[in-house]
């Protein structure tokens, strides 16, 4: 063999061992530097989309709970999952939102601006229905249906996150409870007052007690055993009786000093009302020919229909200017056998938010919820947070918790 054909097979090897050596560096390419694949264990949304994003938020043993917040333009929708009730606060320049997961009792906190969510509190209180929130959002009142009654509590957070047999702090929670059977709850404008009502076979009780119920003193008692209490200002606590399509409803004034118990306004049905907090003005809603108005009540200048109508449990009046009120307004008319049937669950509504100013006569229409969210909206416990800016609310059909931009 020559040494022309041992030169050539010389670099046929070398170029085989190239082509090697080349495919088994950089075919399979970087580990560094793969692509195609998400890190996250929840996935990796699309670019530029409003996806979900779960919010770890450790509780207090460490565990982490997933919740989570989604935005919808002005709505943002603060709870997924249902909530027994809010509240909306400002401490620092910093506006906040307090709620109590209805199948845990945990309590949660959450800054509407960012859509961050933390766990205060991890005490297990299970199936609360109803919740009053003291005004600096540290205390709050909470109801349980048993089958030995209503059972009522006051709860104060703390920062203790352990049990103890002598405190009774569970969980940042010190649990104080009240009488069985309460059936109205009503903290003072400053929140350093509770006023409850409790049934007895006799009809009705009020009690005027500290915020948390304690030293009770009994200053009211009705024959009728259903209210519903509001204290809009120092020296009035309003008294409406249970609303009904089939019965008269009655709302009286109740001063807690004086113990004076004055008669305001009748209906003939359909009757629920919220007072102003100045105590001078109310809205009322009233059944006439099966459907359902909602009027202004002023002792001096009487009653005047507004529109478009609805509950006055979908409304909250301003405490920066006079007159102003925001609603939750039903798209359909109100007919039918209401609000009975709305309040057993047999009715649902589709609501926008509108604004009334009820000096001038003007209405607005502030958002079209459905629009927005692209489902229905029901809504319950409107509250306008400390600047007015925010709208906090509750969807009826599901217990979800929301909030809307105002400005």
């Amino acid at each position: 063999m020559n040494k022309r054909i041992l030169t050539g097979i010389g670099i046929l090897i070398f170029l085989i061992l190239l082509g090697g050596g080349w495919y088994f560096f950089f075919s399979k390419g970087n580990p560094e530097e793969k692509t195609g694949g998400s890190t996250s264990p929840f996935g990796t949304p699309p670019s530029g989309s409003q996806a979900n994003v779960p919010v770890s938020v450790p509780s207090g043993g460490g565990e982490a709970t997933q919740l989570q917040t989604q935005t919808f333009g002005a709505l943002r929708k603060i709870s997924d999952v249902p909530v027994s009730g809010a509240g909306i606060f400002s401490a620092a320049g910093i506006t906040f939102v307090r709620f109590i997961e209805a199948a845990t009792g945990h309590v949660y906190e959450s800054q509407p601006e960012t859509g961050s969510v933390k766990k205060i509190s991890n005490t297990t209180i299970p199936k609360i229905a109803n919740v009053l929130w003291g005004p600096s959002g540290s205390l709050f009142l909470a109801q349980l249906e048993k089958d030995e009654g209503i059972e009522t509590f006051a709860a104060t957070l703390t920062e203790a996150t352990t049990s103890t047999t002598t405190s009774q702090e569970v969980g940042g929670l010190r649990v104080k409870f009240l009488p069985v059977n309460i059936s109205a709850l009503a903290l003072s404008p400053k929140g350093n007052q509770l006023f409850y009502v409790a049934k007895d076979s006799n009809g009705s009780r009020g009690y005027l007690g500290t915020a948390e119920g304690d030293k009770p003193a009994l200053i009211w008692q009705s024959p009728l055993s259903e209210w519903t209490a509001l204290w809009p200002k120092d020296d009035t606590i309003a008294l409406t009786s249970k609303s009904s399509v089939l019965a008269p409803g009655y709302l009286f004034f109740l001063n807690p000093k004086t113990k004076n118990f004055s008669r305001v306004l009748r209906s003939e049905g359909a009757f629920t009302s919220l007072t102003h907090l100045g105590g001078e003005w109310t809205i009322f809603s009233e059944g006439r020919q099966d459907l359902i108005l909602l009027n202004l009540f002023n002792r001096k200048e009487g009653t005047t229909q507004v529109s478009p109508a609805t509950f006055p449990e979908k409304c909250v009046w301003s405490k920066l200017s006079v007159l102003i009120l925001y609603c939750g307004v039903p798209r359909a008319a109100l007919r039918g056998e209401l609000p009975d049937q709305w309040y057993q669950g047999i009715v649902s509504f589709s609501d926008d938010i509108w604004k009334f100013n009820l000096e001038t006569g003007e209405t607005e229409l502030v958002a079209n919820l459905k629009d927005l969210s692209g489902g229905d909206i029901d809504i319950i416990d409107p509250q306008l947070s400390p600047r007015e800016d925010l709208l906090l609310f509750r969807n009826k059909n599901d217990l979800t918790l929301w909030t809307l931009k105002t400005l």
